[in-house]
């Protein structure tokens, strides 16, 4: 339903930020978003905006604290992606990093179609499946054994 005052049911952007974080309301802001319709705001998917917030803080700190605890600067530097991975690099990787990078490949492609149609909705929900689920918890899970 839309958000009334009669009705007593608006969310203030203050006390939510105070609350769950400027991240969250923005991702549910923008990711709730459906052409031509009303952006249906819920504190339920406010707060799962912060988990996922939260989760992808958590990824990032595994990582540097990690895979990246005892790199130097040009270790870091070499890391950056300048250009495609050749086929030959690809088939050095072990089948969790083929597996990944794959799914990441098809998430670019996929996220950057509806982008493109300003589909910012499915982008951020296919961004969001993609990290938690594949991510999150599979490769880093895999990557601890």
């Amino acid at each position: 339903s839309k958000m009334s005052k009669t009705k007593g049911n608006v969310i203030d952007p203050l006390e939510t930020v105070a609350k769950y974080g400027a991240d969250s309301l923005r991702y549910s802001l923008v990711t709730g978003v459906t052409p031509g319709q009303d952006i249906p705001l819920n504190m339920e998917k406010i707060e799962a905006n912060r988990n996922f917030a939260n989760k992808l803080w958590n990824s990032c700190k595994f990582v540097t604290g990690n895979a990246l605890k005892n790199a130097d600067e040009e270790e870091l530097n070499q890391l950056g992606v300048s250009s495609p991975m050749t086929s030959e690099e690809f088939d050095k990787l072990l089948l969790p990093e083929k597996y990944i990078i794959s799914k990441c490949h098809s998430l670019v492609a996929s996220v950057t179609e509806d982008l493109e149609k300003y589909q910012l909705g499915a982008a951020g929900s296919k961004i969001y499946e993609f990290m938690w689920d594949q991510y999150a918890d599979w490769y880093i899970e895999i990557s601890k054994t």
